[in-house]
C-alpha cells in the first residue's frame, strides 16, 4: 500500500453548502477521487500541516493495535489492517509504518523515525516491539500507563481552570485600576482638594507604583517562561545538557521532574526485564534511555551504565550518582540479587507513581484556597486604601 498523506478538502455537497472534510490519500489527485465518490464537488485541495497528534490520538492508535494483536494478527498484519481501515492521522500513521517497512526497515527502526508523529516515551517503548517476547504485553501496559498519565494530565488541567480566571481576573482588575481608574481618581481629587485628599492622592500614587511593578513582574516571568521553553526545545549538546541540569536545580519543580522521569525510567526497566530475559542491565538501560526528556538525567543513566558495565553493582551505580531518589536506591539493594528484576522495577514504578498522584493531589488542593486568600488580600488593600479614604473625602464636600 502507498504512503498516505492527510488532505484538508474544501468541497460544495449535494444541498449547494461549502463543506471541508479531512481525507487520507496518496496525492491531491487521488484526495479529489475520493471526495467524488462521496458526491462531493472539490474547490480547493491543501496538504494538512505535519504536527503531533497529541496524546488521545496516541493512545486511540496503541488501544487499536492492542485489539488487532488480541485477535491473533501479528504486528506487521495488525499495521496493514490499520493502514486500511483506520482513520485520518491513525491510517496516516499506520501507512508510514507499513511503507517503511516494506522498504526493509524493521517494525522499531521505523517506529523510530516516527518523532513527528510520536512522544519520545511512546516511540521508544513500541520500538521494543520486536524485542520483547510478548509485545501484546508490551503494548497492553504501555496503553494502560499513557491512560494513566493522560487522566492525571486532564485532573490537572481541570483543577486550574477556575483559579486561572480567577488569576487572570484579578491581574485585569489590577491593570485597569493602576492605569485607567487610580490615575482618573487622581486628578479629580487634586482639583477639589477637599480634606482628606491629600492621603487619597498618596494612596492613589503607592497603588499605580504597584500596578506597574505588578505589571513589570508578570511580563518579565512570563518572558522568562517563553524562553525558557523556546531554548530547551530547540537547544542541543551542551546547552540542552546545562538547560535540563537547571530545570532539576529549581525547587519543587525540579524534584517534579526527577520523580517523574524516574517513574518512566522504572517502567521501561520493568518491561523490557519482564517481557526480554536475555536483555542485560545493562542493555535495558541503554533502551530505557529513549523514552526519557531531561538529558541530563539521560547522561546520567548513561554513566550508571557504564559503571554496570564495568561490574559494579546496580545499586552502587545509582547511588554513586547522587541524585537519584532514596528510595529508589533502597529498593534496588534489595532486589539486587533478585531473580525478577522485573518485579523490583514493577514497585519502584507504583512507588513512585503513588507518590507523583498524592504530590498532584496536594498542589490541587493547595491551589483554589491560595488564589482566594491573595484575591482577598488585595480586595482588602484597595478598601483600605481607596474606597474607605473615598468615602472619607466626599464626606467633607
Amino acid at each position: 500500500m502507498e504512503q498516505k498523506t492527510l488532505y484538508t478538502c474544501k468541497c460544495i455537497d449535494e444541498n449547494g453548502k461549502i463543506v471541508r472534510k479531512q481525507i487520507a490519500a496518496t496525492d491531491r489527485k487521488n484526495a479529489s477521487v475520493q471526495c467524488e465518490e462521496k458526491n462531493l464537488i472539490p474547490i480547493r485541495i491543501s496538504q494538512k500541516r505535519k504536527r503531533n497528534p497529541g496524546m488521545s490520538t496516541q493512545i486511540l492508535f496503541v488501544q487499536t493495535l492492542e485489539e488487532l494483536l488480541r485477535s491473533g494478527l501479528n504486528i506487521e498484519e495488525s499495521i496493514g489492517v490499520l493502514s486500511s481501515t483506520g482513520k485520518n492521522n491513525l491510517q496516516i500513521m499506520a501507512s508510514k509504518i507499513e511503507s517503511s517497512i516494506k522498504k526493509g526497515n524493521s517494525f522499531s527502526q521505523s517506529i523510530i523515525q516516527m518523532s513527528e508523529y510520536f512522544d519520545p516515551m511512546v516511540s521508544g517503548m513500541l520500538s521494543l516491539g520486536e524485542k520483547s517476547t510478548s509485545i501484546y504485553e508490551l503494548i497492553l501496559n504501555l496503553r494502560i500507563f499513557m491512560e494513566t498519565r493522560k487522566k492525571t494530565r486532564e485532573k490537572i488541567i481541570g483543577a486550574f481552570i477556575y483559579p486561572s480566571i480567577v488569576f487572570v481576573s484579578l491581574i485585569s482588575f489590577i491593570l485597569i485600576c493602576g492605569f485607567y481608574i487610580l490615575p482618573k481618581m487622581q486628578d479629580m481629587f487634586l482639583i477639589l482638594s477637599t480634606t482628606g485628599s491629600d492621603e487619597l492622592t498618596s494612596n492613589i500614587t503607592a497603588m499605580k507604583n504597584f500596578s506597574r511593578f505588578f505589571l513589570s513582574v508578570t511580563l518579565a516571568l512570563l518572558t522568562l517562561s517563553a524562553l525558557v521553553f523556546i531554548i530547551e526545545r530547540k537547544a542541543s549538546g551542551e546547552y540542552r545538557l546545562l538547560i535540563d541540569k537547571f530545570l532539576l536545580g529549581i525547587p519543587f519543580l525540579g524534584n517534579f521532574i526527577l520523580e517523574n522521569e524516574t517513574m518512566k525510567l522504572c517502567f521501561s526497566m520493568e518491561t523490557i526485564c519482564k517481557g526480554n530475559r536475555t536483555y542485560s542491565i545493562g542493555e535495558a538501560l541503554k533502551e530505557s534511555e529513549k523514552i526519557m526528556n531531561n538529558h541530563f538525567l539521560i547522561n546520567i543513566i548513561e554513566k550508571t551504565r557504564e559503571q554496570i558495565i564495568k561490574g559494579t553493582g546496580l545499586k552502587q551505580s545509582f547511588e554513586s550518582q547522587k541524585i537519584f531518589p532514596k528510595e529508589m536506591e533502597l529498593w534496588l539493594s534489595i532486589g539486587e540479587n533478585s531473580a525478577d528484576q522485573g518485579k523490583t522495577f514493577e514497585k519502584l514504578r507504583i512507588y513512585f507513581q503513588e507518590k507523583i498522584n498524592r504530590k498532584t493531589e496536594k498542589i490541587l488542593k493547595a491551589t483554589e484556597p491560595a488564589v482566594t486568600f491573595v484575591t482577598g488580600i488585595v480586595i482588602l488593600l484597595v478598601v483600605i486604601k481607596i474606597v474607605i479614604p473615598t468615602l472619607n473625602a466626599l464626606g467633607t464636600l
